[in-house]
């Protein structure tokens, strides 16, 4: 186990939650352009 004053470790361990994050509001984001879109 390395520190988490490291840095790089702590942020490669939090990478998939912050990917899971990332999907979630792009699909949201997704959602709103296609009702925005749709609108026009």
């Amino acid at each position: 186990m390395v520190p988490l004053g490291h840095g790089q470790p702590s942020s490669t361990v939090q990478q998939p939650e912050i990917a899971q994050d990332d999907k979630k509001l792009s699909s949201q984001r997704g959602s709103l352009k296609n009702k925005l879109m749709g609108s026009v």
